[in-house]
């Protein structure tokens, strides 16, 4: 598969999606809705869950293990009784956001558009531990390019019946190569993909990563390491969001740290588009070449 490329670079945001974007985690405004169930609950449920099997020699992932006590807990007789891809998608129209949230992706991406004179594009993204059929009914839907968040298996009447994807601290690193690499715009692309670097689709220098937390440092790491950008955000509901963020930047994982208000004239909203003015002279500055799938375009499994 030949790529049609036009003189057109890209630059992206990638967003950390709870308490970034939003000020309370998604399975607040799923649980306390609907169940009368406290997220809280769900986490010390899977802290019991880890404990057991860790005592069978099992290495647990947090991640995961959250997704799976939900399964438990979503069958008959269970607090999240009746918990189905239905109800999940409709409770992502409750999400609440930050200041500014959905206006600021169309005004970064109509920034960058007019700097570029047409020639760079912005390319927005959400990379989240949390709930992706919640985010397909949510608003961040038809804002982002490509969402990665965990999946679950379905039964035929949409009851969960299995973890089919988490998206762990470690794994947003992946994610950022393949946003680079171009998975969620081009056919066949994964992160294991071989291309040359003037084939990638967005390099990473040319990237901003925000995010507000413990599961954002390697991605941050990754992104900040390859010249990019990373942005620390904090809300006020809680000290420890300010302390998180502080702890990003002094430990050299986010480069600025800001409240998280992402209306027009904040720190935030200038720090984004002057990282974007600065990424796209960058973008042009690059020569772009085509990019061809080939058989022997990665490693491929035996079976």
């Amino acid at each position: 598969m030949k790529e049609i490329i036009k003189d057109i670079r890209k630059v992206a945001v990638v967003y950390d999606c709870d308490l970034t974007l939003t000020p309370g985690y998604m399975q607040e405004y799923l649980f306390l809705e609907r169940f009368d169930f406290e997220a809280s609950e769900l986490f010390k449920y899977t802290q019991k869950i880890i404990d057991e099997h860790k005592g069978n020699g099992l290495d647990i992932n947090s991640d995961t293990a959250y997704l799976h006590a939900m399964v438990v807990l979503s069958q008959t007789g269970g607090p999240l009784e009746g918990l189905d891809r239905e109800v999940l998608n409709l409770a992502g129209r409750d999400i609440k956001y930050f200041p500014g949230i959905p206006d600021f992706f169309k005004q970064m991406s109509a920034y960058v558009n007019q700097r570029g004179e047409g020639k760079v594009e912005l390319e927005q993204y959400v990379v989240s531990t949390g709930l992706r059929e919640m985010l397909r009914g949510s608003i961040l839907e038809n804002e982002m390019t490509g969402i990665a968040a965990g999946e679950f298996f379905y039964n035929n009447k949409g009851g969960l019946v299995g973890v089919a994807k988490a998206v762990t601290h470690a794994e947003k690193t992946a994610e950022i190569i393949k946003i680079s690499k171009g998975a969620y715009v081009r056919e066949g692309v994964n992160a294991d993909t071989v291309m040359q670097r003037n084939q990638l689709h967005v390099p990473i220098e040319d990237m901003i990563y925000i995010g507000d937390g413990p599961s954002d440092v390697p991605a941050m790491s990754v992104v900040s390491g390859a010249g990019g950008s990373t942005i620390a955000v904090y809300g006020t509901k809680a000290e420890q969001m300010r302390l998180n963020a502080q702890f990003l930047l002094d430990n050299g994982y986010a480069q600025d740290a800001f409240e998280a208000d992402y209306r027009r004239g904040s720190k935030l909203h200038n720090s984004v588009l002057a990282n974007l003015e600065k990424m796209g002279k960058s973008a042009l500055s690059k020569e772009v070449q085509p990019w061809i799938l080939e058989a022997n375009s990665g490693p491929k499994h035996l079976f």
